[in-house]
């Protein structure tokens, strides 16, 4: 199945193996954030949340 990331818009192919298939299947209009995004926000959240302590 191929997907686009809905922060950068890359499209990424994924095989039934992959946590957000079944939930894309369902539904082929939910939202879907590929790896590096998903790094990429995650490494953000921390580095606010160190500055704030």
């Amino acid at each position: 199945m191929e997907v686009k990331c809905c922060i950068c818009g890359e499209k990424v192919s994924i095989s039934k193996i992959h946590q957000d298939y079944a939930k894309l299947a369902k539904n082929p209009n939910g939202t879907f954030v590929c790896d590096s995004c998903q790094k990429r926000v995650k490494g953000e959240t921390v580095s606010r949340w160190k500055k704030q302590i």
